[in-house]
């Protein structure tokens, strides 16, 4: 496998992956929603490797709750090449939380779409928690609830970034409030979005996955220096069989296609919110 013309030897980050197991090492929470195949830390590396991907960011799932321990081990195989985004409650003892900021962790995850996930009512005490760490916090919101709560996002006092396309619709985002509301808050400067996870509105065939072209774009045009891009590895949510990463990473040449934007969502901006090898 090869890596994207004109990528060979600059620093691609993969933005948002899940690593799962040995299942006895790391029980799953008793309300996880799923059960998940194994797909452990060697595994993921095997695969950035293949792709020529520098670097990468590793996000707690929801199956594990707040134990954040398979997290934080996998972290500490992967060294300087990841930082992590963890889950916590807003009661989290400090050193706990400078536990997690010693292992790479830099921001925090609110999944609001999990049977064990937290809701909106956790946000403020949440940010109040990791903004003096300098921490980001990332949340899964589906489209009401963007719009409900993008004003909330906006003063939380530190960056925000939203999941997976915000979870809007591809073919008809242009209409819609949520992508109005996206847009307010990527120009307010302090959040983002990952171009990740399509399947998550139903996208099922390589060609499903590039009809994301224009809401990619539009995002592009509005704040190209905002998006991050992610394989959402092992693709927990992908129930249509096998699905290959470098696939994924060409169909952003689909997404974005100009090729120095491009460089900016792979390389650029990743370095800008998770300022990988910086204390």
């Amino acid at each position: 496998m090869r890596q994207p013309t004109g990528m060979v030897g600059r620093a691609l980050c993969d933005c948002h992956a899940h690593i799962f197991g040995p299942t006895r090492q790391y029980p799953l929470d008793v309300a996880a929603d799923y059960r998940p195949a194994q797909a452990t830390v060697d595994d993921y590396r095997l695969m950035l490797d293949r792709l020529g991907i520098a670097r990468c960011v590793l996000v707690q799932p929801s199956v594990y709750g707040t134990d954040n321990r398979c997290l934080v081990d996998a972290l500490r195989v992967l060294g300087d090449r990841a930082k992590g985004v963890a889950v916590i409650s807003p009661d989290i003892p400090d050193e706990e939380l400078l536990e997690l900021n010693r292992a790479g962790v830099c921001g925090i995850r609110l999944n609001t779409a999990a049977k064990n996930g937290m809701d909106l009512d956790a946000l403020e005490p949440l940010a109040e928690r990791i903004r003096p760490l300098g921490w980001h916090i990332q949340v899964l919101l589906t489209e009401d609830a963007l719009i409900q709560s993008y004003r909330r996002l906006e003063r939380l006092g530190c960056d925000v970034v939203v999941d997976h396309f915000a979870l809007l619709n591809p073919h008809s985002f242009l209409a819609s409030t949520g992508f109005r509301k996206l847009l307010d808050l990527l120009n307010g400067g302090n959040a983002w979005v990952k171009l990740s996870a399509p399947y998550l509105q139903g996208a099922t065939t390589i060609d499903e996955f590039r009809a994301f072209s224009g809401l990619a774009q539009a995002l592009s045009s509005a704040r190209p220096d905002r998006l991050l891009w992610a394989t959402d590895w092992p693709h927990p949510a992908f129930k249509s069989g096998y699905l290959d990463d470098r696939t994924l990473l060409d169909i952003l040449d689909d997404w974005i296609p100009d090729p120095i934007t491009r460089l900016h969502v792979l390389e650029d901006n990743p370095q800008a919110l998770y300022k990988f090898n910086q204390p």
